[in-house]
């Protein structure tokens, strides 16, 4: 048997895990659209499967390239994008040292920086692979609070991807480059 997917738990492998993904993901969604497609002149019946088949898809899709799999290791700690709020509480509980590891994780939320809704409404307008590539390669998660979390929601409705976090000023730690990621508005930390 294989070695368990948090044996390669860090950021490096999580890129390459996304982009693997990305390739297992992409002709699916193509083939999902094509159908829609092909079945837009069909009964009504027809259509509302093969847009609900299209919506679950393309839900699952969103969730598996930023998400990778549902171990915490995967879902907060191999995430490229953290939040300040995350990097202060896991530097405070590394030094606090053992029983501190389940602190760590609780109370986090990964969060899509480009909110799944818009996501797949992007995807439903693409026509090729390649498309589907690009959307599916564009979208992020990030590990935030739930306090964070509740930030980014007040602005959602009227602030999408990047500029939602510079809007609820929540500065975003790049750990593939070890530094502050520069938001929407220019700002970093």
């Amino acid at each position: 048997m294989g070695k368990s997917l948090n044996a390669f738990a860090d950021v490096g492998s999580y890129d390459r895990a996304k982009e693997i993904n990305v390739g297992l993901w992409a002709p699916v969604l193509l083939d999902a659209v094509k159908r829609l497609e092909r079945t837009k002149d069909e009964e009504s019946l027809a259509l509302a499967l093969a847009e609900n088949n299209f919506r679950v898809l393309a839900d699952q899709a969103t969730w598996a390239v930023t998400e990778i799999s549902r171990p915490s290791l995967w879902k907060y700690g191999a995430q490229r994008y953290v939040s300040e709020g995350v990097l202060l509480r896991w530097r405070d509980a590394a030094q606090r040292g053992r029983g501190a590891k389940s602190a760590m994780w609780a109370g986090l939320r990964h969060e899509h920086v480009t909110e799944r809704r818009h996501l797949i409404k992007s995807l439903r307008d693409c026509r090729t692979l390649e498309q589907i590539e690009y959307v599916l390669r564009q979208s992020a998660g990030c590990v935030v609070t739930l306090a964070e979390d509740a930030k980014l929601r007040k602005v959602a409705k009227t602030k999408t991807g990047w500029q939602r976090y510079s809007c609820a000023a929540i500065a975003v730690w790049d750990r593939s480059k070890d530094a502050w990621h520069v938001l929407a508005d220019g700002s970093g930390a």
